[in-house]
């Protein structure tokens, strides 16, 4: 594969030391090219490190620059840092394709004529607004200036590519749907294993907007009504344990003993912890994609999920899980408790949700899309002005 690809991702999996499922998502397609023969190079931007380095994971070239000054200022000075870098590594020699997700690519100009895919994976301002809260000032303006400057607008979900349009004022005019992948070897089901009482929730960090109260609501009903029931929560607390200590004050005191939490663990750990739940809670307020969704699904095992954002494009309710309203968490209760009664259905539902993840969401059936959007890129750019941008501001 005769091609340059320079990514740029602040989270990059194994580099950054918080890596949540872009950073994940952006690995796995950066490796996957990497091994198809493609010169593959990965730009960090990442203020827990005080110097640069550069280091190499699988055929990726990663180099990691350092940030620093004044934290409201950051924003604009890693732009403008990983642009002059971006130019500085671009060649004539061969095709060159620039990917970067919305919140993280050039600003105030492209600097570049190379074409500039931005992946939408959910931005700081589209997930504000979806909780009804839109984002304003430097960051809406740094997001909403990359989606305009783009090429072509790569998006996991309908969903996000239109609401990402909407609450910036803008048109697209080159867009694709490519979902998230999922890694179908490491997440396996494991039926023998399965503990049919224990309900999981997974995320890289408890906040509201993953739906962390909805989820308190429900699990006390849930265990009030199900005595045997139980409840695993992964994800770590930022907020110093305020964030956990508003769940538990939530459920009921008698209720508390049947909850366990895991601040987190390696991607194997969690494959396993998926494999032998009786299902998974996904009680989002806002969802572009949800990797927990396929990851579960890829386990063999169903979800209970919101019917919020992109979750309805990866989840169908009845077939590979429950949709439910995280307005509504009796929705939820209700949904929870017919999979807890009816162990068959849920297995069934497991079984669906895993030939889904290999069907739709294997890498390499991902990743070949993917490089034939690349393709058509370069060929359509190949014969017109390099600036002809996919977005405009209305």
């Amino acid at each position: 594969m005769n091609r340059q690809i320079i990514y740029i991702c602040a989270e990059y999996a194994g580099v950054a030391p918080r890596s949540g499922g872009i950073g994940h998502a952006m690995r796995g397609e950066a490796e996957w090219f990497a091994a198809a023969g493609a010169d593959v190079t990965v730009l960090c931007p990442c203020v827990e490190y005080s110097r640069e380095r550069v280091v190499s994971q699988n055929g990726v070239s990663i180099c990691i620059l350092p940030l620093g000054g004044v934290a409201r200022a950051r924003a604009i000075l890693e732009r403008i840092q990983t642009v002059r870098r971006v130019r500085s590594l671009l060649t004539d020699r061969q095709p060159a394709l620039v990917i970067a997700p919305e919140y993280s690519g050039p600003v105030p100009y492209k600097g570049f004529s190379q074409p500039l895919i931005v992946q939408i994976h959910g931005s700081a301002t589209l997930l504000a607004a979806g909780c009804g809260h839109p984002a304003r000032g430097v960051i809406r303006n740094l997001e909403c200036r990359t989606a305009a400057q783009a090429d072509h607008i790569q998006a996991v979900s309908r969903y996000a590519a239109t609401e990402t349009a909407r609450v910036f004022g803008l048109v697209f005019r080159s867009v694709s749907v490519v979902p998230n992948t999922v890694d179908t070897v490491t997440f396996q089901p494991a039926r023998a294993c399965v503990d049919r009482s224990r309900l999981l929730y997974v995320t890289a960090r408890l906040s509201e907007v993953k739906g962390l109260y909805v989820l308190a609501e429900v699990a006390d009903r849930t265990l009030t009504a199900h005595e045997r029931a139980t409840l695993t929560v992964i994800g770590r607390d930022d907020s110093k344990g305020s964030m956990r200590a508003a769940f538990i004050a939530r459920v009921a005191p008698a209720l508390r003993s049947r909850i366990s939490f895991i601040d987190s663990c390696s991607r194997s750990e969690l494959a396993v912890h998926m494999a032998g739940c009786a299902f998974v809670i996904v009680p989002s307020l806002v969802e572009t994609f949800s990797m927990v969704c396929i990851e579960a699904m890829a386990s063999g095992r169903p979800v209970v999920a919101s019917d919020r954002g992109g979750i309805p494009e990866v989840v169908e309710s009845g077939v590979s899980g429950i949709l439910a309203d995280p307005a509504a968490p009796q929705t939820f209760v209700t949904a929870v408790g017919e999979l807890l009664r009816n162990p068959a259905l849920a297995d069934r539902m497991g079984e669906q949700g895993r030939r889904f993840a290999e069907t739709r969401y294997r890498p390499d059936v991902v990743y070949r899309q993917t490089a034939a959007i690349h393709d058509a890129l370069l060929e359509r750019l190949g014969r017109r002005a390099p600036n002809a941008f996919a977005g405009r501001l209305l």
